[in-house]
């Protein structure tokens, strides 16, 4: 594996311009503007539901339900992560965001908007019809590896697969994270691939097949952004951030194999 400390957006600066794009997981389509930008796609498919599936009432959760171990907890903490109203419904919130988005990239002809689970729109794209698919929806195990497994056939084979949060901090605000876990999993299925991790906050992933000309070119041109190390392959699985409050309201954190 590789290690890259430095803004994620140096490795997307050293990504070849004017490829085939596609986000899952949007929110407000921050992110989505930064590959717009940094990244100049031919296009830009950005795949997010803008829904939850709750199985109890938002306004009165209870302390449990079949798919939320603690809704209360839930529901505090995704109102309190996407700034939702008193007393509007977190699927109406969603809605606006979903509006805002669209507003947002309304004039871009690049960009197209898919209002679905990802892997339920997975098989409307052609295998090897994009070139990069960034991961960044639910953060539980069970999704990213579907994710990953869905969309891996849709990537061609001088592209890679990249993705947020790879890192394991048991929960943080709403999300599970089950990123590190999925990785790791689904390279155990495939063929042999480089991983590579941008140490930001949050760490980024990337997944290229094995010796890909595009990870090395991307290495060389991102190198001077930072330090770059090369560790063994097998500590991968161990990677996780460690976070604490620098007590001026922002954050110190660092990697960790421990």
């Amino acid at each position: 594996m590789h290690i890259l400390f430095a803004p994620r957006e140096r490795i997307l600066d050293a990504l070849p311009r004017h490829r085939r794009w596609a986000e899952i997981g949007v929110f407000r389509g921050e992110f989505s503007q930064t590959i717009l930008e940094h990244c100049e796609p031919s296009e830009l498919h950005l795949i997010d539901p803008w829904h939850f599936d709750l199985d109890f009432d938002y306004f009165a959760p209870p302390p449990s339900s079949p798919l939320f171990p603690d809704p209360r907890g839930w529901a505090s903490s995704i109102a309190a992560w996407t700034s939702a109203p008193d007393r509007m419904h977190i699927n109406e919130h969603f809605d606006t965001i979903a509006q805002s988005v669209a507003q947002r990239f309304a004039n871009d002809r690049r960009v197209t908007i898919h209002r679905a689970m990802a892997h339920l729109v997975a098989d409307t794209f052609a295998d090897e019809y994009f070139d990069f698919v960034y991961i960044d929806g639910a953060h539980d195990y069970a999704n990213v590896l579907r994710d990953l497994q869905c969309y891996a056939p849709k990537v061609s084979p001088s592209g890679a697969l990249l993705g947020d949060d790879y890192c394991e901090m048991g929960t943080f605000a709403n999300a599970e994270y089950g990123v590190v876990g999925a990785v790791t999993h689904y390279r155990r299925l495939i063929p042999p691939t480089d991983l590579i991790v941008i140490a930001d906050l949050f760490s980024m992933f990337g997944l290229f097949p094995a010796g890909s000309p595009l990870l090395q070119d991307a290495l060389r041109a991102a190198g001077a952004a930072g330090p770059l190390l090369e560790l063994p392959d097998a500590i991968a699985a161990n990677y996780h951030q460690v976070i604490s409050p620098d007590g001026k309201g922002g954050l110190y954190w660092f990697p960790s194999f421990a």
